[in-house]
């Protein structure tokens, strides 16, 4: 099996490296099963758009084996994270329609992180839905309207295209390949080996919400400073809509317009921002922390947390509460 991984200036290693590490590392174990039957080999190169070193974003060359014109036929073409399609402007029609070709010829494409907005500018991905990062999830979001973003998820599959969400859902993506191809054990013993959870499906316990204060609208700033200033209360769609002197209809509208989340949702995860803030950083029960940002209820905020963060408030405290020395 031909991997071929592509990788980008100003990218980060570990989304070249860990690729590499994984594979190789499931290529020693189906060679120590050959007597059980494990015949596939796995040949894994890097590439570049023009055969140079790979300058990473921490001042890291690395060297490829050889540039992506030289690649004839691969079984799986893995795009790695890029920095800015336009740091790769002179080569991006070629890139275009290499994948394309590639595409036609039975390759399986895969894209890392930011890698999905190459698969999104080829137009691999219209109709279709893809994640990518969950911090440029918006900005995909506009430049593809074709294409239905998913940030909440880890890992997306339309048979021999896929898309993986940050640089370290790679790792999920490429044990998904592992499995398709080789089989569970073999996968399940390679991120054993580096230690690496397995089957993991959603980013959102990850995501930190984006308040959305760089606009230069007054009358939904001023709404979004007072939410902000009143976190520890009920609030209401009518005292919002007040304070921007607006009916609550023009305002529902023109907040999720500007914001991007109607006003309902974005209170909900502000709220749950601050919840998983204090998780992290407090000894302050569940119980307490919805009492303070305005429940009453404690089951009905715990049910919006879990919407939001695909944990229940204790598993994400365990995940990502400080350490104790």
């Amino acid at each position: 099996m031909d991997i071929y991984i592509i990788g980008f200036d100003n990218t980060f290693a570990s989304s070249i490296l860990g690729p590499m590490d994984i594979f190789k590392q499931a290529d020693r174990f189906c060679q120590e099963n050959r007597n059980n039957g494990q015949n596939r080999r796995l040949t894994i190169k890097l590439a570049s758009m023009d055969g140079k070193p790979i300058n990473c974003q921490n001042n890291i060359p690395l060297g490829v084996h050889c540039q992506v014109a030289d690649i004839r036929r691969a079984d799986i073409i893995i795009v790695t994270a890029i920095h800015d399609l336009k740091t790769i402007h002179n080569k991006l029609n070629f890139m275009i329609d290499w994948l394309k070709e590639q595409q036609i010829r039975g390759a399986t494409i895969v894209s890392i992180c930011t890698g999905a907005f190459l698969l999104a500018e080829a137009g691999l991905l219209n109709g279709r839905q893809a994640t990518t990062h969950w911090s440029m999830a918006g900005q995909f979001s506009k430049l593809y309207p074709k294409v239905q973003i998913k940030p909440e998820k880890l890992v997306i599959n339309h048979n021999n295209l896929y898309c993986s969400a940050g640089a370290d859902s790679g790792t999920d993506l490429l044990y998904y390949l592992l499995e398709k191809y080789l089989g569970h054990t073999l996968a399940a013993r390679t991120a054993k080996f580096f230690l690496h959870d397995f089957r993991r499906v959603s980013q959102l316990a990850y995501t930190i919400y984006d308040a959305g204060i760089d606009h230069k609208d007054p009358q939904i700033l001023n709404t979004q400073k007072w939410i902000k200033n009143h976190l520890t209360e009920p609030i209401s769609i009518k005292k919002l809509s007040e304070i921007a002197c607006m009916s609550q209809r023009t305002f529902g509208r023109r907040f999720k317009h500007i914001i991007g989340d109607p006003p309902r949702i974005y209170i909900q995860k502000i709220k749950v921002e601050t919840a998983k803030q204090q998780l992290e950083t407090t000894s302050l029960s569940f119980d307490e922390i919805s009492y303070g940002l305005g429940y009453k209820n404690s089951s009905s905020f715990r049910k919006i947390f879990v919407k939001w963060v695909n944990l229940l408030p204790s598993e994400y405290r365990d995940r990502f509460r400080g350490y104790d020395y």
